[in-house]
């Protein structure tokens, strides 16, 4: 065993078991390791003196699982890269290409003749993209921070999560509602159980 997490939980649970513990016992002490379902199952086989069925059992909803984990990461690669990638040049179209332009007089209002122009202001979504592109030069660093911070702060709750032994329903019904991805929370959910 590779990973020294790992290798201290298989040392725990072998020398719990050499102490007399049941293996259900003795994995139920690690509960940040080791999911309720997985701990009813082991306690099932153990009670039905089918041990043997029930890990096969187990082995094959975690491979199951980490199947489904690795088609729901390579379908989520190409959106994500999109995005990404749509918004860096985004990002630099509005802090690079806007400026000059703006600079060069390309966005005035446009004139009847050389004399004479037209009385009013800007087009509303011209003069968003400008208010844009002042707001992402003058604070795109600490945009860029709280969104990295941001970032990390819901990547730490969900390594949180992950390892609660508690299910929270209220998280998942709030993320089946974000759109487009509460359909794939949504299926890869039930896609565990099946």
């Amino acid at each position: 065993v590779q990973s020294r997490r790992l290798k201290r939980i298989v040392g725990d649970v072998r020398s719990d078991i050499e102490q007399g513990m049941s293996l259900g016992e003795a994995l139920s002490r690690h509960p940040e390791s080791f999911s309720p379902v997985y701990l009813s199952v082991v306690r099932a086989g153990e009670a039905a003196g089918n041990l043997s069925s029930a890990l096969l059992a187990l082995t094959e909803h975690s491979a199951r699982g980490a199947e489904l984990r690795y088609r729901l990461q390579e379908a989520l690669a190409y959106p994500v890269l999109v995005l990404v990638v749509a918004s860096m040049a985004l990002t630099y179209f509005l802090t690079k290409v806007v400026p000059v332009m703006h600079g060069m007089g390309v966005f005035r209002v446009p004139v009847i003749s050389s004399t004479q122009p037209i009385p009013g202001e800007l087009p509303l979504p011209t003069r968003l993209v400008l208010t844009l592109s002042a707001f992402l030069r003058n604070e795109g660093l600490v945009l860029t921070l709280a969104a990295a911070g941001l970032a990390v702060a819901a990547y730490a709750f969900h390594r949180h999560q992950s390892m609660r032994s508690r299910p929270m329903p209220e998280l998942d019904r709030w993320k089946q509602r974000i759109p487009l991805f509460g359909t794939l929370f949504f299926e890869a959910s039930m896609a565990r159980f099946i």
